[in-house]
């Protein structure tokens, strides 16, 4: 599932309070990634195709604690430097045939090389997304994109994303598909949307209680 940060304890609001606090101290919006799957307040995602490894056996609701959600969404809609970002459903197409290793909602990989899953697929998920943030009631414009696990292909996911308002995407241009000369920092796709190269974090992004006395400045 989505919640991969290997932490004891489930997540809260408390945590959207930290990185609120985290923008305030560093003066900037933090691009937060989000993950809604695990925000499906009635089993509506059982009609998303490939969603999970439990296929119809789908059931968020029972495990949903509607009040820690309400707290987390009046942290979200409060913070000034919680800057939205769209991520994925569950973060994964489970189907036979494919590896799935990759973990993508949006792409599964044959042999190692990455297939788009079908165009009617992405936008139903990409309307699910943005239904549960419509149901939650966030007040976030919502107009970036990470690809989940940066599986991305040059000018071709990115022509839906630009029907849901997408004008940024962030990935990693060294795992990205594309043709022609190599890409360097940013450039923009033929449908205007501006795609940014992600580096390297300098320490593992699940990292917790982290140590930076050996990180050279």
């Amino acid at each position: 599932g989505p919640s991969r940060t290997g932490a004891s304890r489930r997540h809260c609001y408390k945590d959207y309070l930290a990185v609120n606090e985290l923008g305030k101290r560093l003066g900037m919006k933090i691009s937060c990634a989000f993950v809604l799957g695990e925000w499906d307040p009635d089993n509506r995602l059982r009609s998303v195709k490939c969603l999970s490894k439990y296929g119809d056996g789908w059931d968020n609701a029972s495990f949903l604690d509607k009040e820690e959600m309400q707290r987390c969404v009046e942290a979200i809609n409060a913070s000034e430097y919680i800057d939205l970002t769209v991520h994925g459903l569950l973060h994964g197409y489970y189907t036979d045939g494919i590896d799935n290793t990759d973990e993508s909602d949006f792409y599964y990989r044959i042999n190692k090389e990455p297939y788009m899953i079908p165009e009617d697929e992405v936008r139903h998920r990409l309307d699910c997304y943005f239904d549960l943030l419509d149901h939650y009631k966030i007040n976030k414009k919502v107009n970036s994109f990470i690809p989940p696990t940066f599986t991305y292909r040059w000018d071709e996911l990115s022509r839906i994303l630009a029907d849901y308002g997408i004008e940024y995407v962030s990935t990693i241009f060294r795992t990205m598909k594309y043709e022609g000369d190599k890409k360097e920092i940013v450039d923009v796709e033929p449908n205007g949307i501006i795609t940014i190269d992600r580096n390297n974090n300098i320490i593992p992004w699940n990292q917790m209680n982290c140590d930076f006395s050996e990180i050279d400045n």
